[in-house]
């Protein structure tokens, strides 16, 4: 009979998981680096004149775009397009948000005489980008 034994030394490797356990119960950075991603896209939807995903925002009507005075769609003072921001990471979650300009509801969903132009970024253009950062952020704990 043949008999293999193998041993592991599990000192360094044992450090090393809890080294990552308590990195884990610290995700501040991974999501404020989603809130950052999240905050660019809504703002970056208004030089695109399009949703984060990429479709572009239904014209104006012909009496809107002849009371415009900037000639843009969606921008008038850049007050909407500026109220965008990440807030701070609380506990296992981030939150991006238009605050301050009453209107951006809607905007974002439309109403009966408006159609909506999303700026906020919807999960199925956040998830492969989100994973991205979270299999970085992962492979750096260990």
């Amino acid at each position: 009979m043949v008999r293999i034994n193998v041993t592991v030394e599990s000192t360094g490797l044992e450090a090393r998981l809890a080294s990552a356990a308590r990195k884990l119960d610290n995700l501040n950075d991974m999501l404020t680096e989603f809130g950052e991603m999240g905050e660019a896209a809504a703002k970056r939807s208004f030089t695109q004149s399009a949703t984060p995903g990429g479709a572009a925002w239904p014209s104006l009507a012909a009496s809107t775009w002849r009371s415009k005075t900037s000639g843009r769609m969606m921008w008038e003072t850049g007050s909407l397009a500026g109220s965008f921001a990440a807030s701070p990471p609380s506990g296992n979650a981030v939150e991006v948000s238009s605050a301050g300009v009453p209107y951006a509801i809607y905007h974002h969903t439309g109403t009966r005489k408006m159609p909506a132009r999303r700026s906020l970024p919807l999960p199925s253009y956040l998830k492969p980008k989100m994973s991205v950062i979270a299999r970085r952020h992962l492979a750096g704990l260990i």
